[in-house]
Order: structure tokens, then C-alpha cells, then sequence
């Protein structure tokens, strides 16, 4: 008769075994991999380099059109040195500059680039998934000495104003420890990593409720957005000199809130006193620009991002706010300080 150790140790074998099969099976059937992040200090969170992948959207994880990731940890093809023939604009800003849910040539990124007149246009894709200003203003000190671009810009939904840092040093070491925590199961084990994932989904499949970034702030109202967007000029006022030091121009497009009109009209009138002492280009009026499309079509239908046609539209109307800005630059050499 078998004893109760015996049994004990052939079911934790088998169960070993299973999940070895399960480990194997997952390695050897998995296709396209959900895209990955590296843990940064100053960031939070990075794309990982050299990548192709897919994301998920909405509350049912559908996956997105094909993301690839450059050397650089930017979404695209790798960037080539500058080149004086063209006008190179770096776009900068969070998942909407991304184009989270759009394929690669469907952001207004992509859209801008196509429709530029009259010079040679060339944008490179900055944007962020997740990222408030304060991350942007950080991305920016890396990658404006690397890509030496004549034009930044920076696409400001309000929603990214209530993007704030973590309070304090150990709160953000908490957040960065339980990241890496994260990051050596999705290295250790992709079966683990598949059933996290999921277990997420389903979570929020059946609660209808998503996971809030970890350094999006507590929305108390107006005066929590009033006390944060008095902090955010403050960056924007960094990424102005910036940008200047660099010898590039700095333009912001308010990206508008299609429920909060209020919270729109205190962004422009802040972007206009920003212009208004030359630091930047403010581009307010892309509400106008997206009025062929009825609010829902704003919109991804299963996800809170920009439609495809909204990305559209957006680039057409940068293209065309952009052309004086850009033919001037066409006449300055990247990267020098006019």
C-alpha cells in the first residue's frame, strides 16, 4: 500500500511535470508577444528595446495591430542620422502620440509626416504609453541631444495633468521594486507571466474596471487639476529651454477632453499665457478639427484612445498648423540655435 509521503511526492512531481509541459508548450506555441517594459528609475517604465509585439486594449484584452519598438526604445523603424534635407519633429507626449490601439502608419504622427508642406518632414515617434509631463520633460533630456530634432512636439491631453510623480523617494522605490519583481517572473517563467495576464483581464472583464496608472493622482475636482497644471507649466516652462538649448522649437497641441470642456479651456488659456512670453507655439484648436467626426468616432470602440480617423484628422490639422514653423525650420540647420 502506498503511504501518504509517496503520494504526496508523485502528486508534486506530476504537478512539477505539468507545468514544465505548460512552461514548454507556451514557449514553443506562443506567436506574437504582448509588447514588454523595462523598469527605469526616472521613468518608471520604459519600452524595452528591439521589440515586436502587440498590446492589449480595453477591458476585454483585445490585441492591438503590430507595435515594433527601435533601438531606441521609441515605437517605429530605427531613426537615421539627422539629415539637413529634412525637418525632423520629434513628438513627444503619452499613449495618444503613441498611438495606442493604431497601427504604425495610422498615428497622426505618421499622418503629419505624409501631409507636411512645404519641406521634407520626417517625425520621430516619442510618445509614451502612460507618461504625464513629467516624464515627457525627462525623455526629452535624453533624446534631443540623440536626434537633434528641429521641431518638438508635445501632444497634451488633460488627463495627463493628474499624472504626477510619486510623493517621495521611498514611495517610488516601493513602485520600482514591485516592477522588478514583476519583470524577473516575465523573464523566470512565460507561462507564469500568461496567466498574470490573464487573471488581469478577467479581473477586469468581470468588475468593468481597469487599473489606474500607479502615479496618476487622486482626482479631488478642480482644484486638485488647478494645483497640478500650475506644476505642469512650471515643466513646460523646463522643456521650453530645453528645447531651446538645443536649437529646436516647441509647439503643444492641447488634445481636447471629449466630457470636460472646463478643464479644456483652463489648458489653453495656460498653453496661451506660455505663448504669449514666446516659449512656445500653442496649437489649442483641434476640437475644430475633429468636428467631422461625431464624439463617439473620437475614439477606439472598446478603448479610450484616438480612432484611427481621429489620428487622421489630427495630422492633417498639425500639417497644416505646423507649415509656417516648419518652413522656417527648413532653413535652419537640426540642432542649431537661432
Amino acid at each position: 500500500m502506498i503511504g501518504w509521503r509517496t503520494k504526496s511526492a508523485l502528486l508534486f512531481g506530476s504537478l512539477l511535470l505539468c507545468l514544465a509541459a505548460g512552461e514548454v508548450a507556451v514557449r514553443l506555441l506562443e506567436g506574437q508577444r504582448e509588447i514588454e517594459y523595462e523598469v527605469d528609475p526616472e521613468l518608471y517604465w520604459v519600452l524595452r528595446p528591439n521589440q515586436d509585439g502587440f498590446l492589449r486594449l480595453g477591458p476585454l484584452g483585445r490585441p492591438s495591430p503590430p507595435v515594433r519598438i527601435n533601438t531606441l526604445g521609441l515605437r517605429g523603424a530605427d531613426v537615421a542620422p539627422p539629415d539637413a534635407e529634412r525637418v525632423r519633429i520629434l513628438a513627444l507626449g503619452d499613449s495618444y502620440t503613441f498611438g495606442w490601439g493604431v497601427a504604425e502608419d495610422e498615428t497622426f504622427a505618421a499622418a503629419l509626416e505624409r501631409a507636411a508642406t512645404p519641406a521634407r518632414v520626417e517625425v520621430v515617434n516619442g510618445g509614451g504609453p502612460g507618461y504625464g509631463l513629467f516624464q515627457t520633460l525627462e525623455r526629452a533630456r535624453r533624446l534631443l541631444p540623440v536626434l537633434r530634432p528641429a521641431v518638438v512636439l508635445l501632444t497634451l491631453p488633460p488627463a495627463d495633468i493628474m499624472r504626477q510623480p510619486f510623493p517621495d523617494a521611498a514611495a517610488t522605490e516601493r513602485y520600482l521594486r514591485t516592477y522588478r519583481w514583476q519583470k524577473r517572473l516575465r523573464a523566470w517563467s512565460r507561462l507564469g507571466t500568461l496567466t498574470y495576464r490573464q487573471l488581469v483581464h478577467l479581473r477586469a472583464r468581470l468588475t468593468a474596471q481597469h487599473d489606474s496608472l500607479p502615479t496618476v493622482r487622486q482626482d479631488d475636482g478642480e482644484a486638485a487639476f488647478a494645483a497640478n497644471w500650475q506644476r505642469d507649466q512650471e515643466r513646460l516652462r523646463e522643456l521650453a529651454a530645453l528645447c531651446a538649448r538645443h536649437g529646436a522649437a516647441l509647439a503643444v497641441m492641447a488634445w481636447p477632453d471629449k466630457a470636460n470642456g472646463a478643464r479644456d479651456a483652463a489648458l489653453t488659456a495656460g498653453l496661451d499665457r506660455l505663448a504669449g512670453e514666446g516659449l512656445l507655439v500653442a496649437l489649442p484648436d483641434l476640437r475644430d478639427a475633429l468636428r467631422p467626426l461625431p464624439p463617439a468616432a473620437w475614439l477606439l470602440p472598446d478603448d479610450p484612445h484616438p480612432s484611427a480617423a481621429a489620428h487622421a484628422l489630427a495630422g492633417r490639422y498639425l500639417a497644416t498648423a505646423l507649415a509656417p514653423l516648419i518652413a522656417a525650420r527648413a532653413t535652419t540647420p537640426a540642432g542649431s540655435v537661432s
